[in-house]
């Protein structure tokens, strides 16, 4: 099977430097239609949140 389409959510992990990110390898984050419209939001403590409809 593969991980990659429209059907799929994926996620970079990694750091910020400044106006770079450094990210690593695409983590799968949910595989099928049941993730829509997943968005981003910067969070208290440094953090980034990922949410999508279900």
């Amino acid at each position: 099977m593969r991980n990659d389409g429209p059907q799929c959510v994926e996620a970079l992990t990694g750091e910020e430097h400044g106006d770079v990110f450094e990210g690593g390898p695409p983590v799968l984050v949910a595989h099928g239609p049941d993730c829509y419209a997943p968005a981003l939001l910067w969070a208290p403590g440094n953090r980034w949140l990922l949410w999508g409809w279900s």
